[in-house]
């Protein structure tokens, strides 16, 4: 079951006197997926939740709806999670490399060590591995066990030098300069000017739509399907295309430009 809000915010009238707020609600069900989407039309004053808790009793108290939204003082919490979006960014990544017929030098940047098993993924494609990550030791353990070859374990950014590419699960707060002109693949857009090729949107399966409310997105719809209902045949999806803000790119086209990082999309 997934709890979708939306929050309308309407021109306040004399009639708004009497009647502050409205809300809608309706429940869409597919399979053994149901989904209760609210709309709270406010026309003046705050936002009554205990309307709110009344309506959802028996649904899941983490709830989809605007970020800004302020949840502070409430039974509520705003569902978030990248696990889904960075499974696709790492099914479209190893697509790429299925393409490439020749391994490349890959730095892969996870500071909490949160997604350690790509890396086995990783190894058949890479000449050179570097690791980066807060917690060196653990993965150095990982790689040890594995007895993984030409792997290079750190803890700091600024020793990073040279890569075809860069793949990071982590929030990009800074990057070296670099001699080449590397890939970059990351889960959402950094938050800091990057001179090189950086994708960090893909393409999700259009499935679901017919549940699915018009106030969110199809990434967080399925995201919240993935991460609260349990739908994990979604993270065997391969995106087809990626973006880097401006464009959509194939991996058979991604792939030639890892190949060649002097070249430029």
């Amino acid at each position: 079951m997934l709890t979708v809000l939306n929050i309308e915010q309407h021109h306040s009238t004399w009639r708004s006197f009497f009647r502050p707020y409205r809300i809608t609600a309706n429940v869409k069900s597919k399979n053994t997926i149901s989904v209760l989407s609210i709309t709270y039309h406010l026309y003046r004053g705050n936002i009554h939740f205990n309307q709110l808790e009344t309506l959802t009793l028996g649904y899941p108290k983490t709830i989809l709806c605007n970020p800004t939204l302020s949840l502070k003082n409430t039974s509520f919490k705003r569902f978030e999670s990248d696990n889904l979006t960075i499974k696709l960014m790492q099914n479209f990544i190893l697509s790429v490399l299925d393409k490439v017929d020749t391994k490349l030098s890959i730095t892969y940047i996870d500071t909490k060590a949160d997604y350690p098993e790509f890396i086995h993924q990783l190894i058949p494609y890479t000449q050179h591995l570097t690791i980066i990550s807060d917690m060196p030791r653990f993965y150095e353990n990982i790689c040890q066990k594995s007895s993984y070859p030409n792997v290079f374990i750190t803890n700091s950014i600024d020793s990073l030098k040279n890569a075809n590419i860069i793949i990071s699960v982590s929030p990009i707060h800074s990057l070296p300069h670099f001699q080449n002109k590397p890939v970059i693949f990351t889960y959402r857009q950094p938050n800091i000017p990057i001179p090189y090729t950086t994708l960090f949107r893909y393409e999700f399966p259009h499935i679901f739509s017919e549940i699915k409310p018009d106030c969110i997105s199809q990434e967080y719809f399925l995201s919240a399907l993935y991460s609260l209902n349990g739908i994990k045949e979604l993270e065997t999806y391969i995106p087809k295309t990626c973006n880097d803000g401006i464009c959509n790119y194939s991996a058979d086209y991604i792939a030639i430009v890892c190949k060649n990082t002097s070249a430029e999309i």
